[in-house]
């Protein structure tokens, strides 16, 4: 490590015991955090310059105490340097010695930060099954749009055997963001990449990964996890929605709203679910629109709050998707579509009297042949699921009746136990009519209407 002027020194623990002093340039603008890997070289020297200690380019994260005793200097250190840069830290034996017999006096650990790995969750649903590790910050803050033109270096793909997988082929990717035009593991880490960033992708659902543009195809879907390194070479630098004009907003949520329904029709709900997720961001309250402009984001946003009900029924969350025909029927109270999609979400969340009052109410309405012949077969479905229900408990009850009033038990008899046996598979297997009722037809859900 080369010795260079020094540039100031910072007080780490705030005792006066332990002092950075930075050299070099940050090729970064983050700082490491508790719990961000990061690949550094250390060297801990004793005060007349005997080398104790040496790591090279060591995986390190931070808050792990993987170093034992120094972990706490190293830590406080790191908390101070951006990538690219060298700390020389001073400090006494109290904060490294490891045991008793260890020298007295000071000592100097040298420091370089090489890479900051910072691993963020981009997975669509935010559960952890599509991660991004940062390799290398790349050059600047910025991250492209939706509808942004960029370039992305596929460079390698492997299993998690950590063999390459086969047919797969580097590639780089020309694509707008948000469209459709490749994987949803490659859309979904590509908008939060920086210009000049390398990372890799870590998929859990394979099936997000099939690419035919880089030779990935359905049978690389078997495998546990598929890594992916990419680069993030250019992408189109395009004005921020949110600084545009309200006409402009709206006009760029018409245009996002029309892709996302396309990709709808072609079965990527995840990725059309995005979509209308940031327009519906990037609206926000329409109450702050002008006057002249409040009617068009009214219909915008309950268009697109119709749409994300839509996809979280086929992504079987019904919860949001209960919540968000709530969101249109405030406003509209007489919403067809959301009075019909808010009695799916019932259904699914096995919530049957709602369910069957929803669509009883919603045949009240002025309805179509079509949309009552599909609120009359759910509500039939609904009605059969919740007789069952009410049977099940009705037994339940009828039993703790008879136990209060039944006198104390004697000595197990065949016959009875035998009837009570077959009483309780009678009673499961009505629950577990309800239970495949509700899944089968949750997954043959037929969304009444298509997305605008």
């Amino acid at each position: 490590m080369e010795e260079l002027p020094e540039s100031g020194a910072e007080n780490l623990l705030g005792d006066g015991q332990v002092l950075l002093t930075k050299h070099g340039a940050a090729t970064g603008w983050r700082f490491p955090g508790f719990g961000d890997e990061v690949r550094l070289s250390l060297r801990r020297k004793a005060k007349d310059g005997q080398l104790l200690l040496e790591y090279v380019k060591l995986e390190y994260r931070v808050g792990s105490g993987d170093l034992g005793k120094i972990s706490q200097v190293v830590d406080a250190a790191l908390g101070a340097l951006k990538q690219g840069e060298l700390g020389n830290v001073t400090c006494g034996q109290v904060h490294l010695r490891e045991d008793s017999a260890a020298p007295l006096g000071e000592e100097c650990l040298e420091i370089h930060l090489h890479e900051l790995h910072n691993r963020k969750d981009v997975s669509p649903q935010g559960d952890g099954s599509l991660l991004k590790k940062q390799v290398f910050e790349g050059i600047s803050w910025e991250t492209p749009v939706h509808g942004a033109r960029v370039q992305l270096r596929v460079e390698a793909a492997f299993g998690s055997d950590q063999k390459a997988l086969l047919g797969f082929e580097p590639a780089t990717l020309d694509f707008r963001i948000g469209n459709g035009d490749v994987c949803d593991a490659l859309e979904f880490a590509a908008i939060e990449m920086r210009q000049g960033e390398r990372a890799r992708i870590a998929c859990l659902k394979p099936a997000l990964c099939i690419e035919p543009l880089i030779g990935l195809s359905v049978t690389q879907s078997s495998t546990d996890c598929i890594c992916l390194d990419v680069e993030m070479l250019h992408f189109e630098k395009l004005t921020d929605p949110f600084h545009l004009s309200e006409q402009e907003k709206l006009d760029f949520g018409s245009a996002r709203k029309e892709v996302g329904s396309g990709l709808f029709r072609q079965g990527r709900v995840q990725l059309a679910l995005a979509q209308y997720q940031r327009v519906l961001d990037l609206v926000g309250v329409v109450e702050n629109f002008a006057t002249e402009r409040i009617a068009q984001a009214k219909e915008l946003k309950r268009i697109l709050e119709l749409n994300k009900a839509a996809c979280c029924l086929k992504l079987r969350d019904f919860t949001v998707a209960r919540e968000t025909c709530d969101l249109v029927l405030k406003q509209q109270p007489g919403n067809v579509k959301a009075i019909f999609r808010r009695a799916q979400a019932d259904f699914g969340l096995a919530k049957f009297d709602t369910c069957v009052q929803g669509l009883t109410d919603l045949l009240r309405l002025d309805l179509d042949q079509a949309e009552e012949r599909a609120a009359r077969s759910w509500l039939r479905q609904a009605q059969a699921c919740q007789r069952v229900e009410d049977e099940q408990a009705k037994n339940v009850f009828s039993k703790m009746c008879s136990g209060l009033s039944s006198p104390a038990p004697g000595p197990p008899q065949a016959a009875p136990g035998n009837a009570m046996r077959s009483q309780h598979y009678s009673l499961g297997l009505r629950k577990g009519q309800i239970q495949k009722m509700v899944v089968v037809t949750s997954r043959a859900c037929h969304i009444e209407g298509h997305c605008r």
